[in-house]
């Protein structure tokens, strides 16, 4: 504990010029005053009186009476922390004048983290920093012609302006970006059609009295969003309408509108299948029902201006009055008819959902009337076939006796003839002894 420190015969490092906030790495309790008795002045009373005035470091005491290996364990992350520390300290540190910028303390080294704030602060001050020596340069230049130096201020202008802008979208309140969206969703859904230009001064006119405060990056940034969100939703507007997505009219909204996209597209793909599935004798047919239906309208149009002429000539007759009255009464017949069914047209579109499921019921109970018809053909058929199968199950039950019987003679003979030979092999063996 005698010994001298290694910098205590280096100056002051706290009344220096480049003094740095991260350069005092050793750790205290409190903060000691610049006194004429500090332990920075020191240097002359440790070598004339042999005290070390410095506090002791209690962690770094226990460690000298730990073992080898929890030495080791302790000072392994010790070290690393400390040029952690070290290496934030050397990013923090400032260069000159005060130590706090925009309420903003700059040279505390208690914190291992640096903020956003904090960051932005160093930077404010950096340009601050270039922006005089700029200046004293220019100065110089202007007293010295010689050492005039071509140096444009504009990057710096544009870097002030960058930081500025950030520093205030960052101290921006969330509320503001949230109330943006709402409202360019509001726009979106109230005027559809209208152009990116009408949406950008709306939400310039609803953002004046709100009184949030917005950089100019930030309003930038918004301004283009506008106009992106504008543009998508007319064009998302325009595909609903050519697809047909639209077709359900609304309470407030036009039921007047084109043909949709999808159901022409359905339409001609039933037409292809159609034509995909009929064979050369189908498509001959519908030639032929063409061209019939084809003359038929002709010989309509025909019998259509012959009944045009004749009434105009029946007219031009004044002795014609009959014919008159009764193509007034035909006429007559076929209004009425017209607007009878005109006046069942509602009926009939109320009934047009279920006409789908009325026509299968009709389909399936068709199809119970005609096996219906021939239930009983095939109840006899059945009949029949039970009583062939019976005839067929008796046959097999006689030949399978009949083999029965077949396989007892054939065992009974067997044994009569193994009895035989036994009697034989019993002759042979008694033959054979006796020649023995």
């Amino acid at each position: 504990m005698t010994t001298v420190r290694k910098y205590a015969g280096l100056p002051d490092l706290i009344k220096t010029k480049c003094t740095r906030a991260g350069l005092i790495t050793i750790e205290t309790a409190t903060l000691r005053s610049d006194s004429p008795d500090s332990h920075y002045n020191g240097g002359l009373d440790d070598q004339s009186t042999g005290i070390d005035r410095h506090r002791i470091n209690q962690d770094e005491a226990r460690t000298r009476f730990l073992s080898r290996t929890e030495r080791e364990l302790y000072e392994s992350p010790n070290r690393v922390k400390k040029r952690q520390r070290h290496r934030s300290s050397e990013r923090r540190r400032p260069k000159y004048g005060e130590d706090i910028i925009n309420d903003v303390d700059v040279s505390d080294d208690g914190d291992e983290d640096e903020s956003l704030e904090r960051k932005l602060a160093w930077l404010q001050r950096e340009v601050a920093e270039v922006r005089g020596e700029f200046d004293r340069r220019s100065q110089e230049a202007k007293k010295d012609p010689s050492r005039q130096e071509s140096r444009n201020i504009s990057e710096l202008d544009s870097l002030a302006q960058t930081l500025q802008a950030v520093s205030a979208s960052a101290s921006q309140p969330v509320v503001s970006t949230k109330q943006s969206f709402i409202r360019d969703a509001d726009v979106s859904a109230t005027s559809t059609k209208s152009t990116s230009e009408s949406a950008n001064k709306q939400m310039d006119a609803e953002r004046k009295p709100s009184g949030v405060s917005s950089g100019p990056a930030h309003s930038l940034h918004s301004d283009s969003n506008l106009t992106h969100i504008a543009d998508f939703d007319a064009r998302l507007s325009q595909l609903e309408h050519a697809l047909g997505a639209d077709t359900i009219p609304l309470p407030n909204q036009d039921s007047s509108h084109s043909k949709p996209l999808l159901p022409a597209l359905e339409l001609l793909d039933k037409q292809f299948a159609s034509f995909s599935i009929l064979d050369e004798t189908s498509h001959d047919a519908l030639k032929g029902r063409v061209r019939e239906l084809a003359l038929e309208t002709e010989s309509l149009e025909r019998r259509k201006k012959q009944a045009a002429e004749s009434q105009g000539l029946g007219s031009a007759r004044p002795g014609s009055s009959s014919a008159k009255e009764g193509i007034a009464a035909d006429d007559s017949e076929q209004i009425a008819k017209i607007n009878a069914l005109y006046g069942t047209l509602n009926t009939i579109e109320s009934l047009a959902p279920l006409l789908p499921s009325v026509l299968d019921r009709l389909r399936s109970l068709k199809d119970v009337h005609a096996e219906a018809t021939s239930a009983s053909q095939k109840l006899a058929d059945a009949e029949s076939r039970q009583e062939e199968t019976g005839q067929e199950l008796h046959a097999w039950r006689e030949g399978l006796e009949k083999v029965e019987s077949a396989m007892q003679e054939s065992q009974e003979t067997m044994k009569s003839n193994t009895e035989i030979v036994e009697t034989w092999v019993k002759d042979l063996e008694e033959r054979m002894k006796a020649l023995n």
